[in-house]
């Protein structure tokens, strides 16, 4: 609850300050590209499958590293503490506000504010890096910073918050299945999904680095 409640807080701050700044509206907040919803969101279930991807490569081959081995012990505590919490806290932390400040921060105000100084690939890298740090717990780390690249790499193209944000919460959604969802046969179809869906995911980011779109 008081995760939530910080995050609601924070958002209400985030918010204030995005409407101080003098950006270009047209630039960087561009609409939801309704018709573009399905591609978009397979790039996320296929962002999943590569943090799923990293867990299970850092489980199987990394965990003799005591740094790994370590931070993927705090990484299962963390998620077991998420269990014990009432699923209303988790949706309004985790998939609703989480997402919306964390996008507000990373790709609306430090992306924009290092695409100021150098353009180019620079906001997308180093915004994504530091999404990757905020998340602090190593094995986070990693996963997060490739999905900050990808999520930079997206609003690089689309100049859209809100398409970010949307990709943000599924993700999130996807990784926090309410307890009625949260079946053992349910969790291993989406986490199959999802590692699937990592080969459509890089055919799609290829054709928006090369179209600028996905839209045919």
């Amino acid at each position: 609850m008081i995760d939530g409640f910080a995050c609601f807080l924070t958002l209400l701050v985030y918010l204030l300050i995005y409407k101080l700044k003098k950006y270009n509206k047209n630039r960087h907040i561009n609409k939801l590209p309704r018709k573009d919803i399905p591609k978009y969101a397979l790039i996320s279930m296929g962002m999943g499958g590569l943090s799923a991807l990293w867990l299970i490569f850092a489980d199987k081959i990394l965990s003799s590293i005591t740094l790994v081995k370590n931070s993927l012990q705090n990484f299962s505590q963390i998620s077991e503490s998420l269990n014990n919490e009432a699923y209303i806290f988790i949706f309004l932390s985790v998939i609703l506000f989480g997402p919306i400040v964390e996008e507000l921060l990373f790709r609306g105000l430090i992306f924009n504010e290092i695409d100021k100084i150098k353009g180019g690939a620079a906001p997308i890298i180093l915004s994504g890096l530091l999404f990757g740090l905020f998340h602090r717990e190593p094995v986070q780390v990693v996963y997060a910073s490739i999905l900050g690249i990808i999520l930079g790499f997206v609003y690089s193209k689309t100049r859209s918050l809100p398409l970010v944000i949307f990709m943000h919460m599924l993700n999130n959604l996807v990784a926090t299945l309410p307890p009625p969802l949260a079946k053992h046969e349910i969790l291993q179809f989406v986490n199959c999904f999802q590692i699937i869906s990592v080969i459509p995911m890089v055919y799609l980011l290829y054709k928006l680095y090369k179209k600028g779109s996905l839209t045919s």
